[in-house]
């Protein structure tokens, strides 16, 4: 029993993500467990999934084609649509980890890194090849798709994080955290004040 507790308050506090070393942590774990989640998906993919992922990027597509606000979670539905297909069950608990809404309010942070390179219609080439590879039931392929993806997500972060942008990264992620006297960005449902999702 205390061992579990002290597992729980461990995962618990991996979603308390206060710092850009923080930031770059999880991108790197979303990178060791996310390509065995597509992987998965390839392998367990039926008429459901592929028409799930194929809604979720053209609704993605459609916004960057019309110049409009990107809601914050489209891009999170579609690697959560992907993981949901995992049947491992540690693989399982280490994407519910990673991909926690309580870290959703990373997003704004990311927001930030990656609007500076204009790489958010990147992002959508790239869950399609992931969905591609699902539909064909290749396993290789999305596995290669998704590592590939959070490489350049990585990449971007590490190459926009430094001396003067990190303070600025490090505020938006406290928002919304206790003791941090901010409230939380507004989520998908919350209206106009919604800020645009650039890219993951």
């Amino acid at each position: 029993m205390l061992r579990g507790r002290a597992t729980a308050t461990r995962l618990l506090e991996g979603t308390e993500v206060r710092t850009s070393d923080g930031l770059v942590q999880l991108l790197r774990a979303r990178r060791a467990v996310e390509p065995e989640a597509a992987r998965e998906a390839a392998l367990a993919a039926d008429d459901g999934l592929n028409a799930a992922l194929a809604e979720i990027i053209a609704e993605h597509r459609g916004h960057y084609a019309g110049a409009d606000d990107v809601p914050r979670d489209i891009s999170l539905s579609f690697h959560r649509r992907v993981a949901a297909r995992t049947r491992n069950p540690i693989v399982k608990a280490m994407l519910d980890v990673v991909l926690d809404p309580a870290l959703d309010r990373l997003e704004a942070a990311l927001d930030v890194v990656l609007a500076s390179h204009r790489s958010g219609a990147a992002a959508v080439a790239e869950h399609q090849a992931i969905a591609d590879a699902i539909a064909a039931s290749d396993a290789d392929i999305g596995e290669r798709a998704m590592r590939a993806h959070l490489d350049r997500l990585l990449d971007e972060a590490a190459r926009f994080l430094t001396e003067e942008t990190t303070p600025i990264v490090e505020r938006l992620l406290t928002l919304g955290l206790p003791g941090s006297g901010s409230p939380p960005y507004p989520t998908r449902d919350d209206g106009p004040g919604r800020r645009v999702d650039v890219d993951h």
